[in-house]
């Protein structure tokens, strides 16, 4: 078969029949750094402004303490529930491969569409994103 044809079939076929290019690899290593990041400012920042006293008062004196103190643990809630969701998913996606009955529960199938679900995985990153960006606000204002 000449290259030309072969190129156009492959351009051609569906996604379920191309092969892997390897961008998976790149999505995993990008997700799991931004869910380190997420983790590491959502604790880190707090961290910072409990470990500095002169920052501790002007906070605590502001008013905006438990709100700025919830929007970075809902934060972190937020990652770290979604790392339990898909944990959770990629178990039973594992399970499945050995165990042809559990393929049929309703375990089984929740569980391939969360691992296909980008949405959900929006969500969870987005709102984390959203909560930590409210937080770092009231804390960036409450300072200047």
């Amino acid at each position: 078969m000449p290259a030309d044809e072969t190129t156009q079939q492959s351009s051609s076929s569906t996604p379920d029949q191309r092969e892997e290019t390897g961008y998976y690899q790149a999505y995993a290593e990008f997700a799991k750094t931004l869910r380190t990041w997420f983790i590491a400012y959502g604790i880190g920042a707090p961290a910072l402004v409990l470990s500095n006293k002169d920052l501790w008062n002007t906070v605590k004196g502001s008013g905006s303490l438990i709100c700025i103190a919830v929007l970075f643990l809902l934060g972190v809630t937020f990652q770290v529930v979604e790392a339990f969701i898909y944990k959770t998913a990629m178990w039973h996606l594992y399970v499945g491969e050995s165990d042809e009955d559990h393929m049929k529960t309703w375990w089984y199938k929740m569980a391939d569409d969360v691992s296909e679900s980008y949405k959900l995985e929006l969500f969870f990153d987005a709102g984390a994103l959203v909560f930590f960006a409210i937080a770092t606000i009231l804390l960036v204002t409450t300072l200047v």
